[in-house]
């Protein structure tokens, strides 16, 4: 089912509709054997859809239900986030030993046996109670969004959340402008992949601009995405100095992680200013009016079809 709101649907069914539609994907691939890893990956993103849709709906919804849902929902994808990381940190590394010369490269190889379980790290079994209790929670969402109702109708309340959720993109990029460091990058990144599904979530309003600002926001997105995984990486070769790999080893592959985030971070930023370059309630009023004119619009369209079906 679309990842989208209709325009002649109330907020309650549009967002139990979507919700649902989301769980139930999040369900389904947990259910596949086949592939754990690609399974975990795609019901994590399957839960971060849910939880964009509960941040637009927020204002609709009053804190209460939102808090709750939201806190369930991220809990279930943390479950599933262990696993997920260590794949990720795989990954990272040989795109790090791609860049690194030939000199560089033997540092790699510690790192990449300690990934695989040969060192002291336990490797990327999914941990089956996780995903049990990762399973459990999504069932129980899913019988709780079949019931959520909200407390005001309007696209007025989608706008307050799109406008709050904006808001704080244009308050995370400001203070990486003030010198901020990791956690703004880390805080822009989850505000960019909130843009990119909310405005899939409003395609109706008018569908040209929402899919371009949602191309945009998922660009800039895989490269703050990129960035947080030479995060990881770095984090995770400072917590294992311990661990047979030489302190000039383990700087090599630190310094290389920091230029490559950097390099990611040049690319990002001017992205990102160009996105969140509106004020967040002017751009959200803005999103209004497109909204109600396409309703307008589709009213008029469906008035002259069975205009012309009459004749």
């Amino acid at each position: 089912m679309a990842y989208r709101f209709k325009l002649n649907e109330s907020l309650t069914r549009g967002v139990r509709r979507i919700g649902l539609a989301q769980l139930e994907l999040a369900e389904q691939r947990l259910k596949d054997t086949s592939d754990p890893v690609a399974a975990v990956h795609e019901a994590r993103k399957s839960l971060k859809r849910a939880r964009a849709l509960l941040r637009l709906a927020r204002p609709a919804l009053g804190e209460t239900v939102y808090r709750r849902e939201n806190t369930q929902l991220r809990d279930a994808g943390r479950l599933l986030s262990s696993a997920r990381d260590i794949d990720v940190m795989r990954e990272t590394l040989a795109k790090l030993e791609a860049r690194l010369s030939d000199n560089c490269k033997a540092c790699v190889a510690p790192l990449r046996d300690l990934l695989n379980g040969k060192g002291a790290h336990p490797g990327n079994a999914a941990a089956p109670a996780n995903l049990r209790k990762a399973k459990v929670s999504i069932v129980a969402a899913k019988k709780r969004f079949a019931r959520l109702k909200v407390k005001a109708e309007g696209f007025e309340q989608l706008a307050a959340g799109l406008q709050a959720s904006y808001r704080l993109g244009r308050r995370a990029l400001a203070r990486i402008e003030e010198g901020a460091d990791g956690e703004a990058f880390h805080e822009l990144r989850k505000s960019v992949q909130q843009h990119w599904r909310q405005m899939l979530l409003l395609t109706r309003a008018w569908p040209e601009v929402c899919r371009a600002r949602a191309t945009a926001a998922r660009d800039i997105a895989q490269l703050l995405g990129e960035e947080h995984d030479y995060a990881v990486l770095t984090a995770f070769v400072a917590s294992h100095r311990k661990n047979g790999l030489t302190k000039e080893e383990l700087d090599i592959v630190a310094q290389a992680c920091r230029a490559r985030q950097q390099e990611l971070r040049a690319l990002a930023l001017p992205m990102a200013r160009r996105l969140f370059a509106d004020r967040a309630r002017p751009f959200a009023g803005r999103m209004e009016k497109y909204w109600l004119i396409a309703h307008d619009l589709a009213r008029l369209e469906a008035g002259n079809s069975k205009d012309s079906s009459d004749d």
